[in-house]
């Protein structure tokens, strides 16, 4: 039992593929926590976890071979590089709603328990895990409650033309959609001028809430749409 711990802790082609297999399914726990419809899923989490725990390895790596002092090194710089990669999930909506800082913290344990992972800290990356599980699946409100339902959608639509987003409100009702909320925005950058919605609407069934969400997708004066 002694040599098998030792084993896993020290730098050897065994040790590190274990580390590694543990990096990528703590990434894909926390991805598949996210859902399938957050801007970063499974593969990210899990990429990103992956790649923390390569760093890890190799500072190890380095300072065994090489006489480095400092392990940690490499892996400082992973978590202060997460947050270039974290910023690009958040989206300031209209009305001053800020959407993806949970996909932003997300991937940042990600890297967290990957560097973890690396440097042969198990125990800690179990009780992690079981404490990011507990969170994502544990804390849900009624409103979380109604999206796991897949009837309640928040949608974040960017569209070419101020007519559509009341084109968007008529196709939701006349399909027997609700509107809980609406806020919309004009944009104008160096190139053209385009607008923006956050819209909350809930359908009596899942089949027809997604049926619609494609429907709006596939518009061609629609420029982007990210369900949250």
């Amino acid at each position: 039992m002694e040599s098998l711990l030792q084993g896993l802790t020290g730098l050897n082609p065994f040790s590190v593929m274990i580390r590694m297999v543990i990096a990528v399914f703590s990434g894909a726990v926390i991805g598949y926590g996210r859902g399938q419809r957050r801007s970063a899923g499974m593969k990210t989490h899990a990429m990103v976890c992956l790649g923390a725990c390569l760093v890890m390895c190799a500072g190890e790596y380095v300072a065994e071979v090489y006489g480095g002092s400092d392990v940690t090194r490499l892996g400082a710089q992973v978590i202060s590089g997460i947050g270039f990669l974290g910023a690009g999930t958040i989206i300031k909506a209209p009305g001053n709603k800020i959407w993806g800082l949970t996909t932003a913290s997300g991937l940042w344990c990600s890297a967290c328990l990957g560097l973890a992972v690396g440097i042969g800290f198990y125990w800690g990356v179990l009780i992690a895990l079981g404490g990011i599980f507990l969170i994502t699946f544990g804390f849900n409100n009624r409103a979380g409650q109604m999206r796991l339902s897949r009837r309640y959608r928040m949608l974040y639509v960017e569209y070419s033309r101020r007519e559509v987003h009341a084109e968007i409100l008529n196709l939701i009702r006349d399909r027997g959609g609700r509107i809980l909320q609406f806020e919309s925005e004009t944009h104008q950058d160096q190139r053209q001028v385009y607008c923006s919605a956050y819209i909350e609407f809930h359908m009596r069934d899942e089949q027809t809430a997604q049926m619609l969400v494609e429907m709006i997708r596939q518009r061609e004066d629609v420029l982007m749409l990210e369900e949250m």
